[in-house]
């Protein structure tokens, strides 16, 4: 998570709520726009590059994940020696 959405994540306040979700909006377009491309990481600790203004990358750049529910129930059903199977 980048250290601007932590800190208005961190400093949210219900009755400013408006303004916290506009201020993140302006920051997230104004980092796409000044270097769209770059390495960042997840919160388990992998390393991307990639570009923020697509969806997927820009999700995982500013809060270190990109499905928060499908995350937590892998991280919950997913254990070290767990052998899981990818279908395409």
């Amino acid at each position: 998570m980048d250290r601007f959405t932590r800190c208005n994540a961190y400093v949210f306040w219900e009755p400013l709520a408006h303004w916290f979700a506009l201020a993140q909006r302006v920051h997230i377009k104004l980092c796409t726009l000044i270097k769209n491309e770059r390495t960042f990481e997840t919160f388990f600790g992998s390393k991307i590059r990639d570009r923020i203004g697509d969806f997927v990358p820009k999700r995982i750049f500013f809060f270190g994940f990109w499905e928060p529910n499908l995350t937590g129930f892998m991280l919950g059903a997913i254990h070290s020696g767990t052998a899981t199977l990818l279908e395409s």
